[in-house]
């Protein structure tokens, strides 16, 4: 067990998940399929091992739902004979609740998720100038630029000078832009843009909760808000004279928007049963978070995975109105763009979650919301023997 008197380990805790995301992201892009497989499958021995060792750790609404859903895709899974894949799957559940039980504390400076930015800031800079990992789909090499450079916001947010981490992650945003992901290049601007918000903004219960559910909506309505954004000519027209200037690629919304309707009518195809729990397993591609998740757990269970989430931001909430703390500010952050970015494409659900690092920021919030219940509680009990 990590103990809060060696805050080494909390160092080495963020650089090792930047290291691992780039690594799993390298050898998914590269489709070597066995080593990849090999990883993920280790690592989701090694969570539901620390979960096993501190089943009273988690928090009991989250550990709940992860019990129903991998219950339900492991019966799935005996159906359609296919068990390695819902190990695969279940580890964006099992992830975050596996570090909730572990015991670390993080500096008020934020210089753990400094080291952690500095990996993925070098690993970008370098393929941007050298290609030094090879030729990678722009969409994959998008997705883990944004996750690099958002452990930068939480650096930021706890930083007293903030000039020299704002400098580097703009250019780690510019960086990140040019890489050729569109929906990357647009979720930026908008995460940049609640980067420098007060905090008096995230301690606002409504104001907090409108931007969570607006980005859980989105991830839901993707393909409508798309085609009302095709349909506004100047707001099309700005979307594509933006993304032209980091990306080579003709505008094709409408091709993703025709792609998202033919899932639709996969789903709307599916039988009763697959309807309500699921398939269990990846057969099908989504896309599409919310897609996605109705394919491997049904609209039930779509609507719990939905709930983890929102249990997730409440309990950010929480830590950011009772206890200021900045890092529950910059992991918030970071989850809305990468669900925002969930929205059109895919890698917090399904066996391409190669990402890691959203479920670690998932994973911190739980922890640091335990810790701060449990310092409550001692503090409650002091007073009452007072």
């Amino acid at each position: 067990m990590l103990t809060k008197n060696k805050p080494i380990y909390s160092k080495l805790f963020v650089a090792v998940a930047a290291i691992l995301s780039i690594m799993i992201t390298y050898i998914y892009a590269r489709s070597i399929t066995v080593v990849y497989g090999g990883m993920e499958l280790l690592l989701a021995a090694a969570c539901y091992l620390l979960i096993f060792k501190n089943i009273k750790g988690p928090d009991h609404l989250i550990i709940g739902i992860f019990g129903i859903l991998t219950t339900v895709s492991f019966l799935n899974g005996i159906l359609y004979n296919d068990l390695k894949s819902v190990l695969l799957l279940s580890i964006s559940l099992v992830l975050p609740i596996s570090i909730s039980v572990l015991n670390l504390e993080f500096s008020k400076d934020g210089k753990e998720f400094f080291w952690g930015f500095l990996i993925g800031f070098v690993i970008i800079l370098g393929q941007s100038t050298t290609d030094f990992l090879g030729i990678i789909n722009s969409n994959t090499l998008g997705f883990y630029c944004y996750m690099a450079v958002s452990i930068g916001f939480i650096w930021y947010r706890q930083a007293n000078k903030k000039i020299i981490p704002l400098a580097l992650i703009l250019f780690g945003c510019y960086l990140s832009a040019g890489v050729g992901s569109r929906n990357v290049a647009v979720v930026l601007i908008l995460m940049l843009l609640f980067l420098i918000l007060p905090d008096r903004v995230f301690k606002n219960k409504i104001a907090f909760r409108v931007i969570y559910i607006v980005a859980l909506l989105y991830t839901i309505f993707a393909a409508n808000i798309m085609e009302w954004i095709f349909e506004q000519e100047k707001l099309a027209n700005w979307l594509i004279e933006y993304t032209e200037i980091f990306s080579d690629k003709a505008w094709g919304m409408e091709k993703r928007i025709t792609f998202l309707r033919e899932v639709r009518l996969k789903i709307d195809k599916l039988s009763l049963y697959n309807k309500v729990f699921g398939e269990g397993i990846l057969r099908r591609h989504g896309h599409n978070m919310f897609y996605q998740a109705i394919f491997i757990y049904g609209y039930l269970g779509t609507g719990l995975l939905y709930l983890m989430y929102i249990r997730i931001f409440e309990m950010a909430y929480t830590l950011i109105k009772e206890n200021n703390d900045k890092i529950s500010i910059g992991c918030f952050i970071a989850l809305i763009g990468m669900f925002l970015l969930n929205g059109g494409d895919l890698f917090l659900v399904g066996t391409e979650t190669c990402a890691i690092i959203p479920q670690v920021m998932m994973g911190i919030i739980m922890l640091r919301y335990k810790q701060h219940k449990q310092k409550k509680k001692v503090q409650n009990a002091v007073l009452e023997n007072e």
